[in-house]
């Protein structure tokens, strides 16, 4: 890839603007480099676990073209012990940052063979989201998770435009349909467009483009994996714990080398987003796009602060 050229996706967030698009484009090369985003895998991520259980989310199979397909339990999520313990919005990012990159360096490039003769393969990096509203309330918000939304919405526009090529809202209750149809329209055409509302009869939705066996038997599916143990889910646990074990290593390493007190590890231990790698975050995505997920979480949460407070 020319690095003086914005690929594709990077155009069309801009309209097609190509001075816009080289300009964003080289500010997100700047913010590879100044983040070591090259390098993010190589660095433990001490925080994944935690967050994985606290916002359950996972990587279930593929769809027909080849894209990953994740699923976001949103009615599950509780991140509001882990920020009083500490987590702070920029670990969120750190997760958002090395799952992405995961689904793109990793798994995406596995995902070819997947294809079937005669079905086009989508080339660029991305994925499908399943956002299952089931049990969301308000007492999961908090300025914590509102500030984490917004600036992951920002960082994937400025980062990772077009990525989130479809969003599927499911077991969305009979009221948010009516109330989507209200808010929706305040939002960009992109967010329009690559969102779709189901309620519980969400399976043909699911169905135009993930094969049934892709798709977890929770959801109506055939898939032979459980909801959170699909293989692709597992390779990115095993791929977190293998630079755990190598991280660990080396630490004894340091230690046995010398008095007893470690030298300056080899990989960062921390990854800190925080200043010129929060890019994007911090200047709220000025290029329209692809916050999709991000921009529908906000929405459905606002939803349900209006219902409350006027009904």
């Amino acid at each position: 890839m020319d690095p003086n050229v914005p690929p594709q996706n990077f155009l069309r967030t801009c309209n097609n603007d190509v001075t816009k698009a080289e300009k964003l484009w080289q500010e997100h090369l700047s913010w590879r480099r100044v983040a070591e985003i090259g390098s993010i895998h190589q660095r433990p991520h001490p925080h994944f676990h935690d967050i994985k259980k606290a916002y359950p989310h996972f990587v279930h199979g593929h769809a027909r073209n080849g894209l990953p397909v994740s699923y976001e339990l949103c009615g599950r999520m509780n991140l509001k012990p882990l920020f009083r313990e500490g987590l702070q919005v920029a670990d969120m990012i750190h997760h958002l940052v090395y799952t992405t990159e995961y689904m793109i360096n990793v798994l995406k490039p596995q995902l070819k063979s997947k294809v079937a003769d005669g079905v086009d393969y989508e080339p660029e990096p991305g994925g499908i989201v399943i956002m299952d509203v089931k049990g969301l309330s308000l007492s999961q918000l908090s300025g914590d998770l509102i500030s984490y939304l917004s600036a992951a919405g920002a960082m994937v526009n400025a980062n990772y435009p077009g990525f989130q090529k479809r969003t599927i809202i499911v077991n969305a209750p009979m009221w948010f349909s009516g109330a989507w149809g209200g808010v929706n329209k305040f939002m960009s055409k992109e967010v329009r467009d690559a969102a779709c509302v189901c309620g519980s009869n969400y399976m043909k939705e699911l169905n135009k483009s993930i094969d049934l066996d892709q798709i977890p038997k929770e959801y109506g599916g055939t898939s032979v994996f459980g909801m959170m143990e699909h293989e692709y889910e597992r390779d990115l646990r095993a791929f977190v714990k293998e630079v755990e074990v190598e991280d660990e290593e080396e630490e004894e390493e340091d230690m046995d080398e010398d008095s007893g007190f470690p030298d300056s590890p080899r990989r960062t231990r921390s990854f800190s987003f925080e200043d010129d790698t929060m890019r994007g975050a911090k200047k709220g995505g000025s290029y329209g796009g692809s916050r999709v997920f991000y921009a529908i979480l906000l929405v459905v949460l606002l939803v349900l602060f209006l219902l409350t407070a006027f009904t």
